[in-house]
Order: C-alpha cells, then structure tokens, then sequence
C-alpha cells in the first residue's frame, strides 16, 4: 500500500514528506486512518539525534485515527473504531500487568528501536530501502500507520461527520 508520510532522514534537517510503501499488519497490529497526530520535542530530539534511533524513520506518536483493518488476533478494536495512540508496551512484565505500561521493561526498544521487537520495520522507499516504522508503536506522521495494539485507546467520536482526514 502506498502511503505520505514525514521522514527524518537527516539530523537538523526539515522533516521530508514522501512516498512510501506500507507492509500490511501482522496478525496482533492494526492498520490507522491517521486523522490527527501532535509533534513533541521528543520528535525533534529524535530527529536530531539527540535521543538515539535510527535513521530514516517516520516519527510521531501523539496520533489519533480510524481504524481501517486489523490483524486476526487483534479484539480490543473493530474496524471503523476510533482511536487515539499512546506508547507501546510488552503486556507481560511485571510492570505492565501491574498497570505500569510506561514503566514496561521493553519501553526503550518498543517506542525508540523504530522497529517492531524482531527487528522489521513495515515500511520502505520506492527503492525498497527500509524506512524505520512504530516509533512509540505507530508512527502517526503520516496519513496511515500500523499499530502496536498496546498503544491503541478506542475513544467515542460523537460527530465523525465532521472529522477531516489528513490526506487525499
């Protein structure tokens, strides 16, 4: 699927919007129609390179969307929920199932390794060079992200008449 999306690709540098190429989820990920994502300094200290990861990657996660589809082990979200996204977290440490999620013993490589905890990212250049995915678990700058399901809160959208789309 193709995708727009905000690339950093160079410390100090203007964000790029590009075309990229999205994978499709994965059984326990969700694909979202991004409607809305913030920009934190954190992106800019990522982009920077003062807090390191890697290079290109698509930053942002503050976003909130649609769900569009959805991995066949996903059940906390239907497609066409509305969602805000949130930081990833394991869901098996100590912390987490305390109901610590930011304090999650897999914080640092879920939501700064900008790759999903194997190593893969899901999306990639119109020369099938990697471009570093789920930041925080999503990457919300752009106008679809796959989603770690830890990081999806559904939220009620009492007027989605009125929601604008980020995008074509």
């Amino acid at each position: 699927m193709k995708i727009k999306a905000a690339v950093a690709n160079i410390p100090h540098e203007k964000l790029s919007v590009e075309t990229l190429f999205m994978d499709d989820v994965r059984e326990d990920e969700v694909l979202v129609k991004m409607v809305s994502a913030g920009i934190c300094r954190t992106d800019i200290d990522v982009r920077d390179q003062y807090i390191q990861t890697p290079l290109p990657v698509v930053l942002g996660h503050e976003g909130a969307g649609v769900v569009v589809s959805k991995g066949n082990r996903v059940s906390k979200v239907e497609v066409g929920d509305s969602v805000v996204l949130s930081l990833s977290s394991c869901g098996e440490c100590e912390k987490c199932k305390t109901g610590l999620p930011s304090f999650c013993l897999q914080h640092v490589p879920l939501n700064f390794g900008a790759s999903r905890l194997d190593g893969s990212v899901c999306l990639h250049d119109h020369n099938h060079t990697d471009v570093h995915s789920h930041f925080f678990g999503q990457s919300s700058h752009a106008d679809y992200a796959v989603v770690n399901t830890s990081s999806l809160v559904k939220v009620s959208v009492k007027d989605k008449e009125n929601l604008k789309y980020f995008g074509p």
